[in-house]
């Protein structure tokens, strides 16, 4: 119920990184937390495109949320769930975890609110496409893709 923060230095997050580097051939993503790396972003790494693109960048990893409905996230950023849905979108993540279906109170439709931003932004759209590439690139290399 309150943001945690590793007031790591930049090399000391980059040496603990190293750990996934060592068994990336058979590592297809990783799940980022909703913990702050102010050295980064002040921001939950789930929200902050800097820690987002080391797991991307050269490395080709899908990147997986942590839960998106907790209340803390909606209030680090000063908005509400559908923005922290926003956020978590254009920082770049690929896979968008919810503890909180449609039906509950902190439920939000968000299929249907990722349609809408692709609808109405270019930015979310590209973030979109380039998600699913991300997915697709992945069962390629396990082998797992249909052939067309």
């Amino acid at each position: 119920h309150a943001l945690v923060s590793a007031p790591w230095e930049k090399p000391r997050v980059l040496k603990e990184l190293s750990v996934f580097q060592r068994i990336q051939e058979v590592l297809g993503g990783v799940m980022l937390a909703n913990v702050a790396y102010p050295a980064f972003n002040p921001r939950p790494a789930i929200l902050a495109p800097e820690l987002i693109s080391l797991a991307h960048d050269n490395r080709d990893w899908i990147t997986v949320t942590d839960d998106l409905s907790i209340q803390l996230l909606a209030d680090t950023i000063g908005g509400t769930g559908e923005d922290v849905l926003k956020h978590a979108l254009l920082a770049g993540n690929d896979v968008l975890l919810t503890t909180a279906p449609p039906d509950w109170d902190k439920g939000l439709d968000y299929v249907g609110l990722l349609v809408r931003f692709a609808k109405e932004d270019p930015a979310a759209r590209k973030k979109i496409d380039d998600a699913a590439r991300r997915v697709l690139r992945l069962k390629d290399r396990m082998g797992l893709l249909d052939e067309l």
